[in-house]
Parts: C-alpha cells; structure tokens; sequence
C-alpha cells in the first residue's frame, strides 16, 4: 500500500482550553500527521504558504478571515510532483471558519482527484469538520472521500492510540479491496512464494519466529513453523475461521459488534493473520500467518501477498 499524508498546520501561538494563549513548538496538526505517518509509512508532505501569518493568533484569525471571506487562494510553497500512485491519501487540516484553512483549497485545486482515496483529519476546538467535508467533496469530484477523524488540537498528544488505530485501519481496509488474494487459478508456486515472502519479511521487520501456512481445498499445501510448535493451534483456528466465515480475520477483530459468534467460539480466532485463498471469487482455502501481534500478522500477511503480486 502507498500512503501519502498531506497536512497543513500552524505553530506559535495558539489557542488552549479556557481561552489561554499557549506557544507549539510544533502545530497540533503537524503532530497528528507524524503520528498517521509512524503506523502507516509512506509519504509525508506539508502544505506550506508564502504568506506569513501575523505571529498573533487572535489577528491570525482575522487574516484568515479575510482569505475566507473572499474565497481566496493563497499561494503556497510547493507541490508534489505527483498523487498518481498512491492507494490512501491522508488529508490533515485546523479548522478554520468552519471549513479548511484556504492554503488546502490552493492545494486541492492543482490535482485531479477522480478515483483518489483520501481520508481526512481535522484538528479544531470543539466544531470539528462543520462544512469541510461539504467542500471537500466539492473541491475533490470524483474522490472517495473516507470515514474521517475530529481531534480536539489540545488532545492531539493523548491521542496517539486513537488516531494510529484509525490510521492503520483505514490503510488495512482499502488493502483488503484490493484482490491481492485472488487469482486465476491454483498454483503451488504462488503458495510457496507466499511463505517465502513471510519469511523474508519476519526476519527483516520483525527479528521474532513466525508460522505460516497455505491451505487449499482443505488440503495444506504449504506450511512453516518457525521457533517451536507452541502456538501452532492458531494456524488451525485462522484457518478454520476462514473457512466457517469466508471473511479475512481482521474483519472480525474490527466488527466484533457485527459478528458476535466468532469471538465467542473458542474453535475460532477473529483477529489479524488470515484471509481468503480466493480462485475467481470463489473461497478454496487460506493464507494463515501467526506468531506476532494480531496487527502485526495481518500487515506481515498482507505485504507478502502484495509481494506475490507484484511478481506475478
């Protein structure tokens, strides 16, 4: 998967809870965007204008009213040389009169975003998105536009978890769209491939033993237990998850609301490291990994099969 996260953000003074004037070192936004940036890869890119803003938020404010109120498009610093490429596009912004700064209008406006993901942040004091999506959607046609995140800007830094488990959530689920694992038909070579590719990958990333295993018509065509044989009852219970749901086992994990039953079948384990052997759309096996944390086995098995991918 290709990330890119764009962010435009505003250090020095800022407004803190109780009307409080406090100086960031670092913008709220800017924090937020290193924070997807860390659990997703990829690309970070920030949105710099040539104007510079009255170091005084409160007269900031009215500056950035002005701009609003004539719909202006302030010249900005650089762009990317391109967005083509890239499978998720994080968009962080402040909220800025009910809307995005006018800098990220400047932005939008030099890119044709039809047929681009873009999943979008904002950082405010209380209003949240108010009318950015509305314009989003309006200055983006064509785009996805995601589920987005709101963040009190105050609460950027005791939201880690939060906002890295929206970010690697949205990344997991546009991967999941992708056929990765599905093809035309049966090969042991891809399957092979497929537990070379997680080898390879576990020890550069990880440094930890791993198990992995392909299954197809309820035949094991492939398997490696790496370390010892303790633990190797997940591979049976992600393979037969698999099986039973005909649904990748992340999709579980995060739907647990959705689907009750598999969390309570001991039989069964609903969270990251298997997915669908799909031939034609049709469901014949699994790709099972196991031995790391359930995110980590889902993004180890995922980037082996884009490796696969990628070598077919």
């Amino acid at each position: 998967m290709k990330v890119l996260t764009i962010f435009f953000s505003m250090k020095g003074e800022n407004i803190a809870p109780g009307m409080k004037i406090v100086n960031l070192k670092k913008g709220y936004t800017n924090c937020a965007a290193e924070l997807i940036q860390q659990v997703t890869g990829g690309d970070l890119f920030e949105i710099k204008p040539v104007r510079v803003y009255n170091p005084d938020h409160m007269k900031m404010i009215y500056e950035a009213k002005e701009e609003f109120d004539r719909n202006e498009r302030p010249a900005i610093k650089a762009y990317p040389e391109s967005i083509d490429g890239y499978d998720v596009i994080f968009l962080c912004f402040p909220n800025w009169w009910a809307t995005m700064p006018m800098p990220v209008f400047t932005f939008l406006d030099q890119y044709d975003w039809n047929g681009k993901v873009i999943a979008p942040l904002v950082t405010s004091g209380g209003s949240g998105f108010a009318n950015a999506l509305d314009d989003l959607e309006k200055e983006c046609p064509g785009a996805v536009i995601l589920e987005g995140m709101e963040v009190l800007g105050h609460e950027v830094n005791d939201s880690v978890k939060k906002i890295q488990n929206w970010a690697w959530k949205t990344v997991q689920t546009e991967g999941l769209k992708k056929p990765v694992n599905e093809f035309r038909e049966f090969s042991w070579e891809t399957s092979y491939e497929f537990l070379q590719a997680v080898r390879t990958i576990a020890k550069e990333k990880y440094g930890r033993p791993v198990k992995v295993r392909v299954t197809y018509d309820d035949v094991i065509i492939c398997q490696f237990i790496d370390g010892t044989a303790a633990g190797i009852e997940f591979l049976d219970r992600k393979e037969k998850t698999v099986k039973t749901t005909g649904k990748p086992s992340i999709e579980l994990y995060w739907h647990a609301q959705e689907y009750p039953e598999p969390a309570q079948d001991e039989t069964l384990a609903p969270f990251g490291g298997a997915v669908p052997y799909l031939v034609n759309g049709e469901n014949h096996g699994a790709f099972i990994v196991s031995g790391l944390r359930h995110r980590e086995d889902h993004d180890l098995l995922m980037e082996a099969l884009e490796r696969v991918e990628a070598g077919r």
